[in-house]
């Protein structure tokens, strides 16, 4: 049996999304090497190759992104 999988995903380019993490975030969690790891670029690399690798259960898969207001 195929099932879908849903993906959200949210920007940490974005400055709003930045701002708000920030004020939750007391250590400076959005380091240089947080930013690199959690790209779009990167991340959707690894998530992309590994369910096409380990989930062939997967039917669709559908990304949710943020709206820019």
């Amino acid at each position: 049996m195929k099932i879908d999988y849903i993906l959200p995903y949210v920007d940490n380019t974005d400055p709003v999304w930045q701002k708000t993490y920030d004020k939750f975030c007391k250590n400076n969690c959005l380091t240089k090497e947080n930013k690199i790891r959690y790209s779009p670029n990167v991340l959707f690399k690894f998530v992309f190759r590994s369910i096409e690798k380990h989930m062939p259960w997967i039917n669709n898969v559908h990304l949710i992104v943020q709206s820019k207001s």
